[in-house]
């Protein structure tokens, strides 16, 4: 039978990555631990060859998956960019893998990812993941995970947020300290983390000022152009239609103001609204849309930080703490009144 890195590492009960990365003398790796491993690779007869080169792409430890649902955020092109960047040089290939924001794919990405076994997965889950039993699986695996921007806060993994829940209470207390009395929302899928937090963020601004909260001002939607349209529809046929407006993405703030012009609304004047997420074309549209943002390269660097350390760790856990990045609320045009 042939020997494999697993049954070493199953023999001295460590982890594949670090018996991979004591074979090919990563600088990581102490002294003391390369020589374990060799010593036990001599005595179960462990060879090398090309049945580990190509199940493990090379060796494990050179790779960091990034799984994410798109790309069409700053702040994930912002992660990778760093990522490769600074592990590129060390010998480390960032490979990104996009799950269409589809949980079915995103599973389906993590089990090949299991059979490959990556140093280290990072994982920001896709909107409709409500399921989670591929991190106990990336777990039991022994290949660390670390979520970003959504994240399941049910696992003990390192996890890097940005603070929508302050940005969304930010945003909220000033409409209402700007004598706003119904503040809607057209978000995202309430099974996402990041729009339960906005939801609460919202909800806390209006219960500091004693009002009761009413849900009927919530729309959860697919953020699509026929779904946000419908979103529209109903909140401004409501008898009391909102007087503020938070979305999702600034692309959604675009189709609202459109739309609420087609009803001579006038914004910010009649209705001011601010999206969640920075957007590169906003010096170019007027009035430009205010928005809650969170540093992108701030959030990379908390990744990279985070990163590094697992690499270093020789196997052993990393802390599972959270980083919680904070967002700001840029004041423009859709909300300066």
């Amino acid at each position: 039978m042939e020997i494999t890195i697993d049954d070493i590492a199953s023999e001295l009960d460590i982890s594949v990555s670090t018996v991979s990365r004591a074979l090919n003398n990563h600088p990581r790796i102490s002294d003391a631990t390369k020589q374990k491993v060799l010593r036990k690779a001599k005595e179960l007869g462990y060879k090398p060859g090309m049945s580990d080169y190509g199940k493990r792409l090379v060796s494990t430890g050179q790779i960091v998956a990034l799984v994410c649902p798109h790309m069409n955020s700053r702040m994930y092109r912002t992660a990778l960019e760093r990522l490769q960047s600074a592990l590129l040089p060390k010998g480390i290939v960032v490979s990104a893998f996009y799950s269409e924001n589809k949980s079915e794919i995103e599973k389906q990405i993590i089990a090949r990812l299991i059979e490959i076994k990556p140093a280290v997965v990072v994982l920001s889950t896709a909107v409709d993941t409500n399921d989670y039993s591929h991190f106990a699986q990336l777990i039991e695996a022994g290949i660390p995970l670390i979520c970003f921007n959504r994240v399941n806060f049910d696992y003990p993994v390192p996890k890097i947020i940005a603070d929508n829940y302050q940005g969304a209470f930010n945003a909220a207390t000033k409409f209402i300290n700007g004598g706003a009395m119904r503040v809607g929302m057209i978000i995202g899928n309430r099974r996402c983390p990041i729009y339960e937090e906005i939801v609460k963020g919202v909800k806390q601004a209006v219960y500091k000022v004693g009002r009761a909260w009413n849900g009927q001002y919530v729309v959860n939607c697919d953020l699509d152009d026929s779904s946000v349209e419908h979103a529209i529809e109903y909140l401004f046929s409501l008898p009391e239609p909102p007087d503020a407006m938070i979305v999702a993405r600034p692309q959604n703030a675009l189709h609202l103001i459109y739309k609420l012009r087609e009803q001579n609304i006038s914004i910010p004047n009649d209705i001011p609204v601010v999206a969640f997420g920075s957007f590169e074309y906003n010096k170019y549209i007027t009035p430009a849309i205010s928005t809650i943002e969170v540093d992108a390269n701030r959030m990379a660097e908390e990744l990279l930080a985070k990163v590094e350390e697992t690499l270093s760790s020789d196997g052993e856990m990393v802390s599972s703490n959270t980083i919680i990045v904070p967002t700001e609320l840029f004041v423009r045009g859709t909300s300066f009144r």
